[in-house]
This record gives C-alpha cells, structure tokens and sequence, in this order.
C-alpha cells in the first residue's frame, strides 16, 4: 500500500508540475501564422491530478474496508 501511496502523491505532483510548465511556456504566432503552444500539457496535467485523486479514494476505501474485516475477524 505504501508504493501505491507513493505513486498517487507522485501523480499528483506531476500533474502539478505539467500545469506550472504549461503556464510558464511561450506561446506565440510565427511569422507563417503558425500558434506555438504546449496545449497538450493541459491534458496530461489534468489527467495526473485526477487520475491521482481517484486512487488515493480507492486506496483509502480499500484501507477503511480492510480495517472493517479485521476488527470483524479479532471479534469474533
């Protein structure tokens, strides 16, 4: 589970840091009237921040069922 947790913060972070360098990067209109832009960033940083979200509640629903089994099982 802790590599899991690891990989989501990862994630996340990544996400983050794609969205800061999208922000941070020129766009501009050459001399053909071509736009240069990092639009594909956009995409990648949203999708590692939600795919991040995502399994860190699966990972916590997991963990919470988990602790429910096992105080069932010492119970009993």
């Amino acid at each position: 589970m802790k590599k899991l947790y690891n990989f989501t913060i990862g994630l996340i972070l990544l996400g983050f840091i794609l969205l800061a360098i999208k922000s941070a990067s020129p766009e501009y209109i050459d001399e053909q009237g071509i736009l240069h832009e990092t639009f594909y960033l956009i995409g990648l940083g949203t999708f590692s921040i939600l795919g991040g979200t995502i399994l860190t509640i699966i990972n916590a629903i997991v963990i919470k069922l988990r602790k429910k089994t096992t105080l069932k099982q010492v119970s009993n």
